[in-house]
């Protein structure tokens, strides 16, 4: 992705990831498993790496999440 634009400084609207880069570009590939032991629930695991450049050296910032999500169901 390619945000030249985007600011770091959250008071001001940025993210604190993109706008860090020094040119704007920044990857963040995924990767992540989705479990679903019944019809109602579902679990989600999943992880990135934020990879950008930041005063001429390569930064990396991982990130693990998990989700569980329930469906209620009227029926």
């Amino acid at each position: 992705m390619s945000h030249p634009e985007t600011i770091a400084n959250k008071t001001y609207g940025g993210d604190n990831e993109s706008g860090l880069s020094d040119d704007g570009i920044f990857f963040k590939p995924s990767l992540g498993v989705v479990y679903r032991p019944s019809t109602n629930i579902v679990l989600k695991l999943d992880s990135s790496m934020h990879i950008q450049k930041f005063n001429g050296a390569t930064t990396m910032y991982p990130e693990v999440r998990f989700d569980a999500s329930f469906a209620f169901s009227t029926q």
